[in-house]
């Protein structure tokens, strides 16, 4: 069983914190070799925790797009025992960065022209989504 279900509320494209403390049951010191199956998630790559104690670790969350993700954080002993969480996140849609409004008579066309850009260097592709009566 998970240690813990953490639930982390934020907005796409925002950036969140979260602590996640990892405890150490052992009579030994361990470092743990952190793994997590999230997107959008990131963090140090491993944590050192005290025999018998814990240790606080810092989960960065910045999902790109709304919605619910869920996974786990696996903290893994070097003899391969380990400690998971459940993590759920939930992202509300960010506020828009920009409102185009456009107007027309009745029964007449009218065109718009959105310029975006790719920051990255693989091909994307974009959604647009309108509303309104």
């Amino acid at each position: 069983l998970p240690e813990e279900t953490v639930e982390i509320e934020c907005k796409a494209r925002w950036k969140v914190s979260q602590t996640i403390k990892v405890s150490n049951p052992t009579s030994v010191d361990a470092v743990f070799r952190v793994e997590s199956d999230l997107p959008y998630v990131s963090g140090v790559g491993e944590v050192h925790v005290p025999s018998h104690g814990h240790r606080d670790y810092d989960l960065t969350v910045l999902p790109l797009l709304s919605g619910t993700y869920s996974g786990t954080v696996t903290f893994i002993a070097p003899d391969s025992e380990y400690r998971w969480y459940n993590i759920v996140v939930k992202a509300q849609r960010p506020e828009p960065e920009r409102e185009l409004e456009i107007r027309t008579v009745t029964h007449q066309a009218v065109a718009v022209e959105i310029g975006i850009t790719n920051p990255h260097r693989n091909p994307v592709e974009f959604e647009v989504s309108t509303s309104g009566p």
